[in-house]
């Protein structure tokens, strides 16, 4: 799937309550996002040191299913294709 973040933005770097939206509507994929997300974490991380363990191949496999079940009943919840766990 291919989608782009609005203007170029870097969707790590958008607000929580405006990315259910811009999945629902398609602007920005599962896998953008979870990539976008890993790319940010691992920048930051040797600063914070806050995760045990940041298993991405799992996190990209999740955004992958779920790109895959991406609803497209327009009632789905603005959150359907968001990986989580």
């Amino acid at each position: 799937m291919t989608c782009s973040a609005p203007a170029g933005l870097d969707p790590s770097f958008i607000a929580i309550s405006e990315l259910g939206t811009l999945l629902a509507e398609r602007r920005v994929s599962p896998t953008e996002l979870c990539r976008s997300l890993l790319r940010r974490c691992e920048r930051v991380e040797p600063r914070l040191n806050a995760f045990i363990s940041l298993p991405a191949d799992r996190i990209m496999a999740d955004a992958l299913a779920a790109e895959r079940n991406w609803p497209t009943d327009e009632t789905a919840g603005h959150c359907t294709a968001s990986p989580s766990r």
